[in-house]
């Protein structure tokens, strides 16, 4: 089973980074308008949230379901790059987001698996994503951008074999309180600067590949090295952070996106998804957290071009000072208690002591 969920996330990946940089271009190739690409994500991201749920009323036999999911997704980048419409355009956005019935499932299966196992897999499957970018680059350059998107809904359709029959089990939800803090602190940074990133004029379509493979490289070694360290989300902010660059050097802020995926596989580490129903909370907050980000960002753009993309990286710095503020008080307080026990433990045996002193002075 291990090896069946490495190949296929791996290959959802190597579909993923296939298209990823160029759906917006294609998108507003499409509209013929930037701010309408904006609008056709929010459209979009309703469904998200109401296909992150279905798990839920699948749990009993879901095996099916992650298969189904990921065919369902591959029809809508093959209809994404047959569009010619804003509604085709629509219609293969929704399709495509059909893949989040899949996520919660995974989660499990991956969490389940050991600790900062999910983050290592993420990061395994990022690998294509130093070696796909050139074949877009190529088929781009050779065939258009639609061709991207045909081969794209291909290879998802072939993720979806090897999780055939493999069923992620129900448990009972682990007891204690659950925070969702690192999902907030990372997925809406990521959406925010997403929609319009690889929009902007300083940026070439033929090198949109490039950029692209630098940047993953990028989220590849944190995914490798961060989920080892006690402050790894925190760093992985501070780093996404740099696409503010992006204002002086369009092609040195799609760098520093490609640490969003480190930044995602953190957050979604860190909050543990081991059973099926914290797993579909947890993809239910995703989906509407890359929802409301795409809409700040719509809103953004409409105001200033490069103002979703400053916006992205200011709150990054911000949620990385507040992860280490609350890791300080954390620190501090468990200082604290161990001080008070030990004093605890020196005043009972003080007491302890005092009461056979006296018996000690009759002997």
């Amino acid at each position: 089973m291990r090896y069946a969920i490495l190949v296929s996330w791996s290959l959802w990946g190597l579909s993923l980074y296939l298209f990823s940089p160029y759906l917006s271009p294609l998108l507003e190739q499409i509209v013929h308008n930037a701010e309408l690409v904006g609008i056709i994500y929010v459209i979009a991201s309703p469904f998200s949230i109401l296909f992150s749920l279905l798990p839920k009323w699948f749990n009993k036999d879901n095996s099916l379901l992650i298969p189904l999911s990921l065919t369902i997704s591959g029809i809508g980048l093959l209809t994404l790059g047959l569009s010619e419409n804003q509604a085709l355009a629509i219609l293969g956005l929704i399709l495509y987001n059909f893949y989040w019935a899949s996520v919660p499932l995974y989660y499990v299966l991956m969490s389940n698996l050991g600790d900062g196992c999910l983050t290592r897999i993420w990061a395994i499957s990022m690998i294509p994503a130093i070696i796909v970018p050139p074949i877009s680059g190529l088929v781009f350059s050779k065939l258009g951008i639609r061709m991207i998107f045909v081969i794209s809904g291909l290879t998802m359709i072939t993720a979806s074999l090897p999780m055939y029959k493999i069923e992620a089990k129900l448990k009972e939800e682990g007891k204690g309180e659950t925070s969702y803090l690192p999902l907030i602190f990372t997925i809406l940074p990521s959406s925010i600067a997403l929609p319009f990133l690889y929009l902007d004029k300083g940026i070439s379509e033929s090198l949109i590949w490039l950029i692209y493979a630098i940047g993953e490289g990028l989220g590849i070694g944190m995914s490798l090295v961060l989920w080892r360290l006690k402050n790894g989300l925190s760093l992985a902010l501070i780093v996404f952070s740099g696409i503010i660059t992006a204002i002086l050097y369009p092609q040195l802020g799609g760098v520093f996106y490609g640490s969003s995926e480190a930044l995602v596989a953190l957050g979604v580490d860190a909050v543990k998804p081991r059973d099926l129903n914290n797993a579909v909370k947890v993809t239910f907050i995703e989906s509407t957290l890359w929802g409301v980000g795409y809409v700040i960002a719509s809103l953004l753009y409409v105001v200033w071009a490069s103002l979703p993309i400053i916006f992205a990286g200011l709150i990054a710095i911000l949620f990385s000072l507040t992860l280490i503020v609350l890791s300080l008080k954390i620190f501090v307080r468990k200082l604290y208690l161990g001080k008070i026990k030990s004093l605890n433990k020196l005043i009972e045996k003080q007491t302890l002591y005092e009461g056979i002193e006296p018996y000690f002075s009759f002997a």
